[in-house]
């Protein structure tokens, strides 16, 4: 039988800080217009080898930001910031054909898609008590959203 287990583990993942604003009373919105920011509020980190486990561990922290105003006005409705730290790691042997920078990279792009997923599901409990109903974070490119931060930033 197949296995369609990734060779990257989510080791742990928490949000660690996170600020919320829902508007009391939803009434009159019939259009509105959300807005999404990701960032690496700390420095790039480098994957470490944990020699005892056979395993390429790599910590991270991902801050999102989403906002919903009333289309055409600032009238805030949602305002969420978030900080996730969490650890991802795969098997030294998940890794033995990959240059060093490529696996770095894909562990960097499994980050920000794993911790991303916990911060959508944090949006999405958060909003369902709302006076708006759930809210869902759209889907992401990790790999853009690593092109776009730079490579040490």
């Amino acid at each position: 039988m197949a296995t369609y287990k990734s060779p990257v583990d989510l080791d742990y993942a928490y949000i660690t800080d996170a600020t919320v604003h829902i508007s009391a009373s939803p009434d009159g919105y019939s259009i509105l217009e959300y807005s999404l920011e990701l960032g690496r509020p700390a420095r790039k980190a480098a994957p470490v080898i944990n020699e005892l486990k056979g395993r390429i561990l790599l910590d991270y922290r991902l801050s999102v930001k989403t906002k919903a105003s009333v289309g055409g006005t600032s009238e805030r409705v949602l305002d969420v910031e978030l900080i996730v730290d969490g650890r991802v790691s795969a098997d030294q042997k998940a890794t033995l054909n990959i240059k060093a920078e490529h696996t770095a990279r894909w562990l960097e792009a499994n980050a920000v898609s794993l911790l991303y997923a916990k911060a959508r599901a944090y949006v999405e409990y958060v909003t369902a008590m709302s006076p708006f109903g759930v809210h869902s974070l759209p889907t992401i490119d990790p790999y853009a959203f690593l092109d776009g931060v730079g490579t040490d930033a």
